[in-house]
Formats: structure tokens, C-alpha cells, sequence
């Protein structure tokens, strides 16, 4: 074949290389891989995710990112440029092999029969490792992201309503739908939550991901929880970034109640605006510690000191906030993901000021213990390795 036509060839194949790895990397902004594709469309993203990830340094350059949002223009070229990049490579490492080859060298016949096993030993490992590899990166990113544990704590609280005690409540944090997390996982998480036999459900943030476009479907989804007493929820730093007031008027649409910066009250009938008596249990929330204002004022003031109080927070730090002034007897929280990644003899990254205080389960704050869930979906990489997903129950006991 003449070496214009093999040019030609070659280029249009690596041009169609490019353009679908960026139809596929798109789904980042667009989500339109649809649902009912399930795990192969999930394969498929990740697929083109990881093939541009040694792209990324250099498309950070030519088109840094908005905020917290890359452009289309930095997905595109980062597809685009992908095959010919590893073109580039396999170029000059078949250039490298016919160097060594044109060298001259004198062995013997029996040098010869061991070099040949040696290279056949060395690919054979080689191919082993690229299958391995490949297997690992199928686990951590596909399978275990998917994997939910149920984790169950009990939990005193002083002055609790005797007809709260063993009430139930179910925590689920960090959903994070988008690119990542599929609407048919969390539909399934969904439903497992619904049979977890919860008396109250709190929601503690960061629902949506990466696109405003996952606000529609993202906090949609959440339609379908249930629980007798009710569902309260506050936003994460995440719901602010992709557009906080987008995400409060989804949610009015739904039974959850948004409770930033606010409070209601729990009895055994359910969830009101006003305390029903000495049986009564205060739920308050506060705002996002990154993105929106913390106010213990608005969510607790006026609360009768005598009255057992929760707070969520998206954030466990807020609990380094927490005084004498205002009485909290537990906080619920999520925003760390358990470090997602937990690899052996390797500090964990923690989105947090105080280290792996806060990676998860119940910790203990200055002033009343935090539970901290290690959530549902991905954030950062599209990977859990160590740190399952996960749904809480909490059981309240009068202490």
C-alpha cells in the first residue's frame, strides 16, 4: 500500500478514535448515556475516562477549568488528542525495538535459545499484568463503587420521648448522581434503603454532580424514598455548585424537607412546624460549611434547652463549631466518603481541617458523638477501593 494511503488510513482511524471517545466523555456534561444501557454504558464512559486521564495535565493548560466545571472545549480536546498520543508512543516505542534490533551482537546458539525464552517469559508477563491491571481497574470503578453495606449504630440520647425510643432513622449521604453514579444504581439503592424498616429518613447532602444537568434526575430520584414520619434533608457543597436554588425547587416537588439553617420537630405522629409537648424531638439543620452560611441561631434558638436536639450537617467539621451555648445531642453528617480510596501504609485524602477525624462511622466531636456516612456515590475519581458504599441505620435508645 502506498504510504499516503496508509497515512490517510491510519489518520482517519485515530480521528475516529477521538470523536468517540468524546462522544463518550461527554456524558460528563450531557449525561446522555442513557439509564437502560446499565453496565455496559457504565463500562463505556469509564472506558474513555481513563483512556484521556495522562491527557488531562495538558488540556488543563490549554483550557483550564470554570469554577468547578471543565469546559466542552477541554473534553473534546482531551479525546481528540488522546489517540494520537498513544499513536505518538507506539511509534517510538517500535523505533526503540528496531534500534535495539540493527545492533550488532555476537552470541552463541544456546545465547540465542535463552534470549528467546527470556522474551517470551517477559511478554507472557507483560500480557499478564496488562490483564490484571485492566481487571483492577474494572473492580474499583465499576464493581466495588456498586457494592452497598448497611451499617447499623445505636444511639443514647438523653431526655428522649419515650415514645421515640427505638425509633429508626435512615441516613443517606453523598448520592452524587451524574457521570459517575448512574440513575439505576440509585434507584436500587433506593429501594434497599426503603426496606430498611427506617421510622425517619435524613438526607445530608451533595445529591447532584459535575453538571447542572443532573439536578432534574438527581434529586428526582429521591421521589421514591419512604418513611411513616417523614424525610429532612440539607444540601452539600456540590448541590451549591451546581445551582442551590435549582436544587431547593426540585426538591419542593418532593416529600423531603429541606431543613438548612431551619429546624422542625419530631414526635411519634410524625414531622411539624411547632413542638408538640414534652414528646417532642427537635431536627434542625445548618448550612453548607463551605458554600453557604452556618447558623446555630436559626437552627436551634428558642429550643427549649430541655428538649433532645439532632443536627445534620453536610460537613463534620461544623461539630469543631459547636459551643456550650446550644446543646446537640448527635449530628449526622457525610462529605468525606470514608477517604474512598484506602490503600495500606497510605495516609487516606480527607476532605477535612482535622485528618481522618471524620472518615466515618461514629466519631467523637468536641461536644456530642458525629456520625459520619461514607456515602453512596463518587466524587474526584470514579473509583472505591476499601470503603464500600454505604446506608446507615441509627436506632435511638433514651440514655
Amino acid at each position: 500500500m502506498p504510504d499516503w494511503k496508509r497515512f490517510v488510513r491510519v489518520m482517519s482511524l485515530l480521528l475516529l478514535s477521538g470523536v468517540l471517545l468524546s462522544v463518550f466523555l461527554l456524558h460528563s456534561l450531557y449525561l446522555w448515556i442513557p439509564s437502560w444501557s446499565g453496565f455496559v454504558g457504565d463500562a463505556l464512559f469509564r472506558i474513555a475516562y481513563f483512556a484521556t486521564v495522562p491527557l488531562r495535565p495538558l488540556a488543563l493548560f490549554v483550557f483550564p477549568p470554570d469554577g468547578h466545571h471543565w469546559s466542552f472545549a477541554h473534553h473534546v480536546f482531551t479525546a481528540m488528542s488522546a489517540p494520537f498520543a498513544y499513536y505518538g508512543i507506539w511509534l517510538l516505542y517500535r523505533g526503540f525495538r528496531r534500534w535495539i534490533a540493527t545492533r550488532p551482537r555476537l552470541v552463541s546458539s544456546s545465547e540465542g535459545v535463552a534470549l528467546s525464552r527470556r522474551a517470551f517469559l517477559g511478554r507472557s508477563a507483560a500480557g499478564m499484568t496488562s490483564v490484571m491491571g485492566s481487571g483492577f481497574v474494572g473492580y474499583v470503578s465499576i464493581v466495588s463503587p456498586q457494592r452497598i453495606c448497611v451499617r447499623h449504630y445505636k444511639m443514647p440520647v438523653k431526655d428522649l420521648p419515650q415514645g421515640l425510643d427505638g425509633m429508626r432513622l435512615v441516613q443517606i449521604a453523598d448520592t452524587h448522581y451524574g457521570p459517575y453514579v448512574p440513575l439505576h444504581y440509585l434507584e436500587d439503592v433506593i429501594e434497599q434503603a426503603n426496606g430498611l424498616g427506617g421510622d425517619l429518613m435524613v438526607l445530608t447532602g451533595d445529591y447532584v454532580h459535575y453538571t447542572p444537568d443532573s439536578i432534574e434526575d438527581g434529586v428526582g430520584v429521591l421521589r421514591h424514598l419512604q418513611a411513616p414520619l417523614g424525610l429532612v434533608g440539607v444540601l452539600g457543597n456540590h448541590d451549591h455548585w451546581e445551582g442551590a436554588d435549582a436544587v431547593r425547587a426540585r426538591f419542593s416537588k418532593t416529600a423531603v424537607r429541606l431543613i438548612d439553617n431551619d429546624r422542625v420537630y419530631l414526635t411519634s405522629s410524625g414531622i411539624s412546624d411547632r413542638p408538640g409537648g414534652r414528646d417532642t424531638l427537635c431536627l434542625s439543620g445548618v448550612g453548607d460549611l463551605w458554600e453557604d452560611k452556618v447558623s446555630f441561631y436559626k437552627a436551634l434558638d428558642g429550643v427549649p434547652q430541655t428538649m433532645p436536639r439532632l443536627l445534620l450537617s453536610h460537613n463534620p467539621d461544623v461539630a469543631e463549631l459547636l459551643d456550650e451555648t446550644y446543646r446537640v445531642d448527635a449530628m449526622f453528617c457525610g462529605h468525606t466518603h470514608g477517604g474512598q480510596v484506602l490503600i495500606p501504609g497510605i495516609h487516606p485524602i480527607v476532605p477535612s481541617r482535622y485528618g481522618t477525624k471524620y472518615l466515618g462511622g461514629v466519631c467523637k466531636g468536641p461536644y456530642c458523638p458525629v456520625v459520619v456516612s461514607r456515602g453512596i456515590g463518587l466524587t474526584v475519581l470514579p473509583v472505591r477501593f476499601r470503603v464500600p458504599p454505604e446506608l446507615v441505620t441509627i436506632d435511638l435508645a433514651r440514655a
